[in-house]
């Protein structure tokens, strides 16, 4: 872990470490004013008031970024998985796909959507009347937003399921990059600023935040493949690059994951580093 993602670090605890004192001391305070019932169910109230709004504004956040994905998830968009630029690849790697994994999950993800189905349109049938009249604003907008995502998994798991995905493309021209069904679009060699390998913050790990390792790219113009996304798409992509190459020394335009490419890792690394060499402007070789 370097400098700069220590100091990332530290920030974000100057917004986790206040919210969690804070729910805590609510948390323990019916219990210090245990003799008089009044106030300490006056603070029960507030606690939980309190635990709505810190959970609408992550809600926000997060609902934002699952609807920039949606929008791009549904864009007509031209697919690069064409004859041609097939014929014509240097290198080409299938996404991952085991088949019986994702059928397995899109039972699952087909299981909840019949759930929240029935709890929208047969909720008696497993609430008691009294009971759906008991629900908060915080709970109907959980679960209206559930709902969303719930759907939109099954299609993208089941379009996922019966289509061929190709994770990296290289042509003579560039190289495509598809991590999760999403791309900016060629990337051209001669765009392509430094090649380095760094690594970034990931909180997928128990024992808190982690590093896992990248190959990141510097472009000489990220604007102009940021532009490739919908608007509000490109704005969660630009604010990513910085973040990134906040946390990379100015390499964070595009992330590789070494894990994706497996023992081709190498040969992809090398061909990057050859066609960005090459195509490097004055480089007249």
């Amino acid at each position: 872990m370097n400098e700069n993602q220590r100091r990332l670090l530290k920030k974000l605890q100057w917004f986790t470490i206040p919210s969690f004192l804070l729910i805590v001391g609510f948390s323990l305070w019916p219990y210090i004013t245990s003799g008089n019932k009044e106030e300490a169910a006056e603070t029960s109230r507030h606690f939980f008031r309190l635990t709505e709004l810190l959970m609408i504004i992550p809600l926000i956040v997060f609902a934002f970024v699952v609807y920039a994905l949606m929008r791009e998830f549904f864009r007509k968009r031209k697919t690069i998985d064409t004859k041609e630029v097939l014929a014509g690849a240097l290198i080409r790697i299938e996404a991952p796909h085991n088949k019986l994994g994702m059928a397995i999950t899109l039972l699952v993800v087909l299981g909840f959507v019949v759930l929240v189905n029935l709890l929208l349109f047969s909720p008696e049938t497993i609430f008691e009347p009294e009971q759906l009249g008991e629900f908060t604003i915080a709970e109907k907008l959980i679960f209206g937003f559930f709902y969303v995502i719930c759907h939109f998994l099954l299609l993208a798991f089941g379009r996922q399921l019966f289509t061929t995905n190709y994770l990296f493309i290289a042509t003579t021209k560039g190289f495509h990059y598809t991590p999760a069904g999403i791309s900016s679009g060629l990337v051209l060699w001669e765009d392509i600023e430094e090649i380095r390998e760094s690594s970034v913050l990931s909180g997928n790990n128990i024992g808190g935040p982690t590093t896992v390792p990248v190959l990141g790219i510097k472009l000489r113009y990220p604007e102009k493949y940021a532009a490739n996304y919908n608007p509000a798409l490109q704005k969660l992509v630009l604010l990513g690059g910085q973040l990134n190459n906040f946390q990379t020394d100015g390499v964070g335009d595009i992330l590789l994951n070494p894990a994706h490419f497996g023992q081709r890792y190498e040969e992809v690394k090398a061909l990057i580093e050859s066609k960005r060499t090459h195509h490097k402007p004055g480089n007249n070789s």
